[in-house]
């Protein structure tokens, strides 16, 4: 989950901002033989059924029907904009609408994006067309260059412009931008050799870790390593992320409810099998221009 949560230096890196939600959330499948990771991008503009949530007080929230989905961080946040808190509601809301349980958990905020991308030296992008949005922050040439930390976050949160479908102010266009940093990143770090070198990947995943907030099975570097050493044979072709398959909401030209082929994608995953054509692109017309 990334938050738009403008605390200390993210309040420099956006502008000061009140509320916390999650205007990015993927999840993220290991295969059971380490051959394969796949990753589905959920809109964050999904009218789903939002289930109680448990504060950090311990008290607990109202159920809520139709409401947007990363809502349900600011819900399980809180007065106190607890991100742990925060993290679980994302997660509850997510396993109650798809029927799929979670086992872990990783916030980013914007500051972390930029740190974990200077950790790893940047990422390689090559960009169709130059891209200029004023309101992200971005100005980028087209053609082969390596973002810095700071360039790709505004990559990452650019939604309004000119170039490389900056034109349509959608998040579902966002969304397909996002996909192709995942994929420009993953094959740096395995081009790196990162994950088959133990005495590399250790001082990265320390330094980064610092800028996330983990659920309690990840939490420590040992176990994270671990499980990221276990990936070092995956080939980054076959990381194709993609979008829960979605429809313009028929109560809201602005929203998307998700289609009848997101349950072919929850029972592929639920089988631990590949999600080719398990996703096609998102409906036309199912364009979202709301939010940051």
């Amino acid at each position: 989950m990334g938050t738009d949560l403008r605390d200390g230096e993210n309040a420099e890196i956006a502008g000061d901002v009140d509320g916390m939600r999650s205007d990015t959330t993927m999840l993220v499948h290991l295969s059971a033989d380490r051959s394969r990771v796949d990753v589905v991008s959920i809109p964050r503009d999904s009218l789903v059924d939002i289930p109680s949530c448990t504060l950090e007080d311990g008290s607990t929230t109202d159920p809520q029907s139709d409401a947007m989905f990363n809502d349900a961080f600011h819900i399980g946040g809180g007065e106190t904009q607890n991100l742990a808190a925060a993290a679980a509601c994302t997660r509850r809301t997510f396993e109650q609408n798809s029927g799929l349980r979670t086992d872990e958990s990783i916030v980013v905020k914007m500051d972390g994006v930029r740190d974990v991308i200077d950790a790893l030296g940047g990422v390689p992008m090559d960009l169709p067309e130059a891209m200029d949005s004023p309101k992200a922050g971005l100005h980028v040439p087209a053609g082969p260059q390596t973002f810095d930390g700071t360039t790709a976050l505004q990559f990452l949160r650019a939604r309004t412009g000119t170039g490389n479908g900056l034109e349509m102010g959608s998040d579902l266009a966002r969304i397909e931008r996002q996909q192709q940093l995942v994929d420009a990143l993953a094959a740096q770090v395995q081009g790196a050799g990162l994950l088959s070198d133990p005495t590399t990947l250790m001082p990265v995943l320390t330094s980064v870790t610092r800028s996330l907030s983990i659920s309690e099975g990840l939490a420590d570097v040992r176990d994270l390593a671990g499980l990221a050493l276990t990936l070092r044979d995956v080939d980054p072709a076959t990381l194709q992320p993609v979008t829960v398959p979605v429809a313009e909401a028929p109560q809201d030209r602005y929203r998307v409810v998700w289609t009848s082929q997101a349950q072919d994608l929850w029972d592929r995953l639920a089988a631990d099998q590949p999600l080719t054509d398990a996703a096609g692109a998102p409906t036309a017309g199912a364009t979202t221009t709301t939010g940051a």
